[in-house]
C-alpha cells in the first residue's frame, strides 16, 4: 500500500513539473521528448522463426509482412466453418 501511495505521489510531481514546464520550449521539455522517443522506439522484434531482426530494413519487412498477412484472407479457412450453401434454416414464429 505504501509502495503504491509512494507511486501516485510521484506521478503527481512529475504531472505538475509537466504542467508548469512541459508546454514551453525549455530544455526540460526537449529532454523529456527525447526520452519518450527512444523509449518507445522499436529495437529489435523476433521473427516467426523466433531469431531477433534488428536491421531496420528487416525490421520493416516484417512489419509489412505482418500487417499484410493480418489483413489477408491466407488462413481464413483454418479458422472459420463455411456457411451453408443453402443459406439458414427458417425459424417458426414460435422460436422466434
Amino acid at each position: 500500500m505504501v509502495l503504491e501511495q509512494e507511486e501516485v505521489l510521484w506521478f503527481q510531481k512529475s504531472r505538475k513539473t509537466w504542467i508548469a514546464l512541459g508546454d514551453r520550449n525549455t530544455t526540460y521539455f526537449h529532454t523529456s521528448t527525447i526520452i519518450r522517443r527512444r523509449k518507445n522506439r522499436i529495437e529489435a522484434l523476433k521473427d516467426h522463426e523466433g531469431r531477433w531482426v534488428v536491421s531496420s530494413h528487416e525490421l520493416e519487412k516484417l512489419d509489412l509482412d505482418y500487417y499484410k498477412r493480418l489483413y489477408s484472407m491466407q488462413d481464413v479457412e483454418l479458422v472459420v466453418e463455411c456457411l451453408p450453401p443453402d443459406g439458414f434454416a427458417l425459424l417458426t414464429g414460435e422460436e422466434l
